[in-house]
Formats: structure tokens, sequence, C-alpha cells
């Protein structure tokens, strides 16, 4: 993987590089969105008490966004690549019930990249989130450099549960497309 022919939004300097031309390197105030570094290990609450200053209690709120296999991952994404074009308000609406099914049905750890390819894509930024480490929060790295969670290979998605997944969804009155 090279710098060259990731999507320059990855590069984190570049990106406030051009903010800072744009509203003032002044007004810049970057964080690390690691929940470990979040206060209250959440983005609501930190958001809350850190930007507003703002001590609300929320009480237990469960979470919202429920990761999904890697599966039902492929199944969302075969599901938007056959959306219909003709009814965005109509697609956007069967979109967030088949999210739904999926989060009942298949939630799980998400697709990740082998080791390998993580870590290469890690170091091709290196250079420059070090550079922001060091000028915006006074320290060496930017994350932290731990890939264990990462598998030796990738893992591949099992094309025909998610056509299941799909097909299941679909097979439902109420979800099937109307024309």
């Amino acid at each position: 993987t090279s710098k060259e022919s990731l999507p320059a939004i990855y590069d984190y300097c570049d990106l406030l590089a051009r903010w800072g031309s744009a509203f003032g390197q002044s007004a810049l105030q970057p964080k690390i969105f690691e929940k470990n570094q979040l206060v209250g290990g959440d983005i609501v609450t930190d958001f809350l008490k850190t930007e507003l200053r703002l001590e609300l209690d929320q009480g237990a709120h469960p979470t919202e966004n429920i990761a999904l296999s890697a599966t039902a991952q492929l199944a969302l994404l075969m599901f938007n690549r056959t959306a219909p074009d003709h009814s965005p308000t109509n697609a956007a609406q069967r979109r967030l019930l088949f999210v739904k099914h999926l989060e009942k049905m298949a939630p799980g750890q998400g697709w990740l990249p082998s080791k390998k390819d993580a870590i290469d894509f890690y170091r091709s930024f290196e250079r420059s989130n070090g550079r922001i480490a060091r000028e915006f929060f006074s320290q060496d790295a930017l994350f932290e450099e731990n890939f264990e969670q990462y598998p030796a290979t990738e893992i591949r998605d099992d094309v025909a549960v998610a056509e299941d997944l799909l097909e299941q969804f679909l097979a439902q009155p109420q979800n099937a497309e109307s024309r």
C-alpha cells in the first residue's frame, strides 16, 4: 500500500493543514477518537462536557450503532448496490429496516484487514501522524501501535450467507420493493 494510492482523507496532517488554511491554525482543536480517551468512554458525554461544558445526567443509554459481522457488512453492500435509484426516500427507509434486520440476525465482529495490511496502511501515514502527535498532543505517536486484534490472514466473507440474509429480509412482505 503506497500513500499515493490511498485517498487523501486518510492523511490527517494534510487535512489539518487544509482546515488550518481555511479557519486559522488556532481554530483547530483535533481530538483522538478512541473510546478510552473520551470522557466517560462515550462520544456524547465527551462532547457535552468538553465542548459545551454541560453536566447532564443522561442515564444509561443503549448502544445505537451495533457492529455487524463481516458477512452482514457484505449483505449490506449487496443491498446498497441493488437498491433502486428512482426512489431515494423509499430506498433509505428500506436500508434502515435492513440494517435493523442485520443487527438482530448477524451482529458480531466486522471485517478487518490482515495484520500485514493494517500495519502497511498505518506505516503509510506514520510520518504525518507523528507530526500531528507532536504538534497537537505533545506525544510521539498519534495512535496505539497494537495490531494484535488483526487476523494473520484476511478472513473472507461467506457470500452464500450474505445472500441468505438479504433474501430473508426481502421475503418479508413489508420489506419487498414497492414498484
